[in-house]
C-alpha cells in the first residue's frame, strides 16, 4: 500500500498547484471584470471564468481537505466509543463516503459527457468540462479513502501483533 500513498501524494501536490493556479485566475479574471467594468467596457468571459473556477476549487478543495483530513466533522460519537465500536463506526463512514464518491462519478461522469457537446455562451468551450469537476474529485476521494482505511485498519493490525 506504500505504492498508493505515493500515488496519492502525487496527486495532492499537483491538486495543491492546480488549486493556487485556479485561485489565482479566479482573482485576476473578478479583478479584470470589475476594473473593465469601471472603465465601460466589461469584459464578457470573466464571469463565466470565474465561475468555473469556483465550481472547480470546491471539488479539488473537498478532495485536498479530506487527504489532509481538514473536512468538518462531528467526532463527539467517535469519540465516545471505544475498541471495536469505534472500527465498526470508522468502517460505516468509509462506506458511506465511497458510495458518495461513487455518486459522484457515476452521475458526475453522466452530466459531463452528456453536456460535451454544449458550448458555453461566453468562453465557447465545452459545458462538460465543468461538470468533470465531480467525478475527478469522486475519482481523488475514493483512492484517499481507501488509502486511509487501509492505514487506519492496518494499524489496528500491527498493534495486536
Amino acid at each position: 500500500m506504500k505504492a498508493l500513498a505515493k500515488f496519492n501524494e502525487a496527486i495532492t501536490k499537483i491538486d495543491e498547484w492546480i488549486i493556487i493556479a485556479f485561485a489565482i485566475v479566479m482573482v485576476l479574471s473578478c479583478f479584470a471584470q470589475v476594473v473593465t467594468r469601471a472603465i465601460g467596457m466589461p469584459l464578457s468571459w470573466s464571469e463565466e471564468l470565474s465561475r468555473y473556477m469556483a465550481v472547480w476549487l470546491t471539488f479539488l478543495g473537498a478532495a485536498y481537505a479530506h487527504r489532509k483530513k481538514s473536512l468538518v466533522a462531528v467526532e463527539i460519537l467517535i469519540n465516545a466509543l471505544k475498541g471495536s465500536g469505534k472500527k465498526v463506526l470508522y468502517i460505516v463512514i468509509s462506506i458511506l463516503i465511497l458510495i458518495f464518491c461513487y455518486v459522484l462519478i457515476r452521475y458526475g461522469g453522466a452530466f459531463a459527457q452528456k453536456f460535451m457537446g454544449q458550448k458555453s455562451p461566453a468562453m465557447q468551450i465545452p459545458k462538460g468540462i465543468v461538470y468533470l469537476s465531480a467525478p475527478v474529485c469522486g475519482v481523488m476521494i475514493t483512492l484517499f479513502q481507501i488509502e486511509q482505511m487501509v492505514d487506519t485498519l492496518g494499524h489496528g493490525k500491527e498493534e495486536k501483533s
